[in-house]
């Protein structure tokens, strides 16, 4: 599943403390797992809308990972991808960037 464009809250991330491009790049790594639970977590509230809104309001009983939003999100997680976690990483890392340049000091 190729990631959608999310904003993510960084704002645990000390700035300060990532003074190379690689730092940027190991931090992002570390943050994956946990965008990558927020972001499916939204994905799938707006899957379990859908189908929701496909049986006109209605409910569907449903075991396994479709049974609720939070079970197809771990799911989702847990099936993610090599390349969506990559792309996820990528995303990122662009966004650290953009934070670090913002909060730099001029010289």
């Amino acid at each position: 599943m190729a990631a959608t464009r999310f904003h993510f809250q960084l704002g645990e991330v000390d700035l300060s403390a990532i003074e190379t491009d690689a730092g940027l790049r190991r931090e992002a790594k570390r943050l994956v797992p946990k965008v990558l639970e927020q972001r499916n977590a939204v994905l799938a509230k707006e899957i379990s809308g859908k189908v929701t809104k496909a049986l006109g309001g209605g409910s569907l009983q449903v075991s396994g990972p479709m049974a609720s939003p939070q079970q197809l999100a771990r799911e989702m997680t847990r099936n993610a991808s090599v390349s969506d976690k990559r792309e996820i990483e990528d995303m990122l890392v662009a966004q650290l960037t953009d934070l670090r340049k913002k909060h730099r000091k001029p010289r």
